[in-house]
């Protein structure tokens, strides 16, 4: 097909569909070119892969929050659809958010040695 469907063939072609996968961005993992991350390190500045670990570590915060708040509907919200929550809701939904970063903060502290 040519550019915007315009011309070519009249019968439109299938694109292809490419999928997302790790490997497709294994050059990313790579370091950055020297150069530039020496200047940018040398400057007094924050190197590239520093941004990128700390980028990393939000998403998988904002992904252990998803996950808190899902664990925390499924044990505590009632299966009647309401405006707002209850007490008892609202306490159970705390509690559960409570334990679960206390579990997973205790499997943190043995994974890293113990700290």
């Amino acid at each position: 097909m040519s550019w915007f469907g315009l011309g070519g063939s009249s019968t439109p072609k299938e694109e292809p569909v490419s999928s997302y996968s790790d490997s497709s961005f294994s050059s990313l993992d790579e370091q950055p070119s020297t150069n530039y991350t020496s200047a940018v390190s040398s400057s007094g500045g924050t190197s590239v892969n520093d941004i990128i670990m700390e980028e990393q570590q939000k998403v998988l915060v904002q992904q252990a929050i998803a996950k808190i708040t899902a664990i925390a509907w499924d044990k505590c919200s009632a299966a009647k659809p309401d405006t707002s929550l209850s007490s008892s809701e609202v306490t159970c939904m705390q509690n559960v958010a409570s334990s679960y970063l206390d579990s997973s903060m205790f499997i943190i502290r043995k994974l890293n040695g113990g700290r």
